[in-house]
């Protein structure tokens, strides 16, 4: 839609935040939680963010695209292979 990456990328997280809240109240809600899961999958990635963060604003548009475009690839072969 011609966004800049780091543009789309705030955007994008800024709508995944939202729903995960929303997910693990309506879940915590009901008990389908395990709070002790969560923490040990949240507060890594909370520190994969920040690291994400810093690397992003070092590198320019054009290379965020391309390692997003690289890491989309990566994906679909090892889908591809599975």
């Amino acid at each position: 839609m011609g966004y800049e990456a780091r543009f789309a990328t705030a955007t994008s997280l800024a709508a995944i935040i939202f729903t995960s809240i929303a997910g693990v109240i309506a879940h915590g809600s009901f008990g389908n939680v395990h709070w002790d899961r969560a923490a040990l999958l949240g507060v890594p990635a909370v520190g994969g963010l920040l690291v994400g963060i810093g690397i992003s604003r070092r590198l320019s548009n054009r290379a965020l695209t391309l390692a997003f475009a690289a890491f989309l690839v990566a994906v679909a072969v090892r889908l591809v292979l599975e």
